[in-house]
């Protein structure tokens, strides 16, 4: 019963906090109605708990795989595609990572996340980070209007929706720039507190994010900010769950183009995912298989395309706070879907005068919680003098920020695929010279890179593989003393 009790705590505060982050990144990111958030929250939710291996794992949509799918569907439409066809682009997405993380999983390829090297990530989180600010300050200043009379939109690039920004502060909203910039005051600041205050366990459990959402959605509709020009989410009809379906391909849609989105969510999503399982797993001493969290993942999102869902993944800021909440076992989340399903039925006409300004203040604060770990990297990068991983990081970012999303994460798969062709170069080079080459303290996963990329053979085999550098140590020493021994006895 003790169990239960942890389970239901974290279960209802996280819904507090995937609730309103639903609402905005389906609808801020996403370009879609707010309930299709909550779907992604709750379908996917109650199959992961079911099929997971994760107790701590939060799975709902995130905020760079929501910019995605919204960003695919304004590829496809030129930045006009109706309600029905945009909705039909994002299930065909969910249907797509579904189906291609089932594929990672039954080639057992959960090895990915060991591939990506953390100076490649941390580029590519960076500039993702930089991407979103600069998309969500559009809404942040009340210039969406603006720009969309431009032709600033989603096909936009991000230097260009930047230099519009730049050029276009004397027409900035300023009542919507006071409701964004104080609600991510309240948001920031309040975290900050909840940080400094450990000693007060309490505190910990109050979902900031809610009260900001709750409080200015009262404000607003008592000042009627919104006929003062503030922007606010509108009629939302209190729903259902569909009924599931397959849409029907939107005219001039390319489902190959889609399908390349799809693999690049797909990657993305579970690398993120398993480094927070592999993160509690290690920390609570359970085991979590890589490939079976694909499988798991994979049936969460094919169903969910059915159920009119934006692709869904771990969230490494919900997984805190689950754990932070006591999380036990997979019910939490079980417990998180229901109440979110709670609110598809009842909560969502609540919603009427809830700012969308409110929604980017949330995405930003969301988007720089990912830049808090860069400084400390770009330190240790420059105090080691790595300046390989430097160049790396940079490349990501700068392809990231100036192409595209998708560019960006093409470079760093790509460049990581080559962290096991510089190896086998290396080893080969060694050879070459006839020296051996050991591994020591090999990870299972790199094991599996090692392996599939013949690597492990060129340097030996598995008896060039030791747990302690003292085994390998032993182990070269007496096969040279065995060596001289037989040199001595040829020349006998």
């Amino acid at each position: 019963m003790d169990g239960f009790g942890h389970d239901l705590m974290a279960g209802l505060t996280v819904a507090c906090l995937i609730v309103p982050q639903s609402l905005s990144y389906a609808t801020a990111l996403a370009h879609l109605d707010p309930v299709h958030g909550l779907y992604s929250a709750f379908v996917p939710g109650v199959l992961y708990a079911i099929f997971g291996t994760s107790r701590q794992l939060s799975v709902g949509p995130e905020a760079l795989v929501s910019m995605l799918v919204g960003t695919a569907i304004a590829q496809q439409s030129g930045g006009n595609t109706d309600p029905k066809a945009a909705l039909a682009i994002g299930c065909f997405i969910t249907l797509f990572v579904g189906l291609i993380t089932f594929f990672l999983g039954f080639v057992r390829l959960g090895f990915l996340d060991s591939v990506l090297s953390r100076a490649l990530l941390r580029g590519f989180i960076t500039a993702v980070a930089a991407v979103v600010i600069i998309e969500q300050s559009i809404t942040l200043f009340g210039l969406r209007d603006l720009a969309e009379e431009i032709g600033i939109g989603e096909q936009s690039s991000t230097v260009e929706k930047m230099v519009f920004i730049v050029h276009n502060m004397e027409h900035v909203h300023y009542l919507t720039t006071i409701v964004s910039f104080s609600s991510i005051t309240f948001l920031l600041t309040f975290g900050s507190v909840k940080k400094r205050l450990t000693k007060m366990p309490w505190l910990q459990f109050i979902p900031e994010i809610l009260l900001c959402v709750i409080l200015y959605t009262i404000l607003t509709s008592i000042f009627r900010w919104d006929k003062d020009g503030l922007a606010i989410l509108g009629p939302t009809k209190a729903a259902g769950v569909p009924f599931p379906s397959i849409p029907a391909t939107p005219e001039g849609v390319s489902l190959r183009a889609l399908f390349g989105t799809s693999a690049l969510i797909s990657v993305i999503g579970f690398v993120e995912s398993i480094v927070i399982t592999k993160q509690y797993a290690t920390k609570y001493n359970y085991s979590a298989s890589p490939n079976r969290e694909l499988v798991a993942l994979s049936v969460a999102n094919i169903v969910g395309g059915f159920f009119q869902a934006i692709p869904a993944f771990g969230s490494m800021a919900r997984s805190k706070i689950n754990d932070k909440a006591g999380a036990r076992t997979q019910l939490a989340g079980l417990i998180t879907a229901l109440i979110v399903l709670l609110a598809i039925f009842f909560l969502l006409p609540y919603f009427f005068y809830l700012p969308k300004a409110v929604l980017a203040g949330i995405i930003c604060v969301a988007a720089l919680s990912l830049l808090s770990e860069a400084p400390h990297d770009l330190k240790f990068i420059w105090q080691i003098q790595a300046w390989f991983d430097l160049g790396l990081l940079s490349l990501t970012f700068v392809t990231t920020m100036v192409v595209s999303v998708e560019a960006g994460t093409l470079i760093a798969i790509a460049l990581s695929f080559f962290a096991a062709q510089i190896l086998r170069e290396i080893v080969e080079a060694y050879h070459a010279r006839n020296i051996k080459v050991y591994f020591v303290k090999l990870r299972e996963n790199s094991r599996e890179l090692f392996v599939k990329s013949e690597l492990l053979d060129r340097a030996g085999g598995e008896s060039h593989l030791f747990r302690r550098t003292a085994d390998a140590m032993d182990y070269i020493e007496r096969e040279r003393q065995a060596l001289t021994a037989s040199e001595v006895h040829m020349a006998i």
